[in-house]
């Protein structure tokens, strides 16, 4: 019996550079925001921010600073205001509403994967690793004339991101192509974003594919998040749906949501019931 621990240990051990703990960047890329011809800067008011969770917003601008994700700046001519919300583990997450930049970006057309196409190059697979970059975005580097436009005001200054930032429009674009460059080559690895699936159909085959991406990650310089990365599994939970070897299903939680979703009342109220329902459709007969 093949414990995932045991595969984590060896992991870790092998490839301790993408398992650091440390916020990667990838090597020899930096992107370029691209604005359209006759975009002109805007200036955003700055939104308050609740005194009872200054001293956390201050600790996480230190932090983003001192891993070279952020830089103080003392003006620009675009501001965007920064926003500050709680994760599910209680802490502050801190996202710049970049809508009055992003109007403004031209975007990068590389599409966006279908699921269900990710999802049937699972067939045959019997062993799996899911694996979750560390703060994905941020492991992009922004090319230095792009800076400027990310520029956020807070109640310390401003700052700018020196690495890409969540909520650009044209990140989801970017980080996509960068990854099927990386792994769209190889047959039994899948990827959204920052979230890669790695498949085999036996366990020999699955030590091998295992290897070979997390060798791809440490030589470019990307770093995963350990605790959130899955070893040597007969079954994972990926993008909303459960896998093994005998096929794929939806995750229960998920489906529970579906069944426990008030009933419309208005026309709003169904199309957002709809848009919930229709991530499962395959699964429901004449939906």
């Amino acid at each position: 019996m093949y414990d995932e621990e045991d595969t984590r240990q060896w992991v870790v051990q092998e490839f301790p550079g993408v398992f650091s703990g440390c916020v990667g960047q990838l090597k020899g890329f930096a992107h370029l925001i691209r604005l359209k011809e006759g975009a002109k800067p805007k200036i955003q008011k700055v939104r308050n921010i609740p005194f009872i969770v200054r001293d956390e917003v201050k600790k996480e601008l230190d932090r983003l600073q001192s891993l070279q994700i952020i830089e103080p700046v003392e003006a620009s001519e675009w501001v965007s205001p920064l926003v500050v919300a709680r994760k599910a583990n209680g802490k502050v997450r801190l996202c710049v509403d970049l809508r009055g930049l992003n109007e403004n970006i031209i975007m990068d057309q590389f599409p966006l994967p279908r699921i269900d196409e990710m999802l049937s190059a699972t067939r045959d697979a019997k062993w799996f690793s899911t694996l979750d970059l560390s703060s994905g975005y941020h492991q992009v580097k922004l090319d230095y004339h792009s800076r400027h436009l990310t520029t956020f005001c807070t109640p310390w200054g401003c700052f700018r991101f020196k690495s890409m930032p969540f909520g650009l429009a044209s990140g989801a674009a970017v980080f996509q192509r960068l990854m099927a460059q990386l792994f769209g080559h190889l047959p039994n690895v899948t990827f959204f974003q920052d979230y890669i699936l790695v498949m085999g159909s036996s366990k020999k085959r699955y030590d091998k594919e295992v290897r070979h991406v997390l060798h791809i990650l440490q030589k470019t310089g990307l770093t995963a998040e350990s605790s959130k990365c899955r070893f040597a599994q007969r079954n994972v939970t990926y993008l909303g749906h459960e896998i093994d070897q005998d096929g794929i299903r939806p995750k229960k939680k998920l489906v529970e949501a579906i069944r426990n979703a008030p009933s419309p009342t208005s026309k709003d109220d169904l199309r957002s019931f709809l848009g919930l329902a229709e991530f499962y459709l395959k699964f429901v007969e004449n939906f």
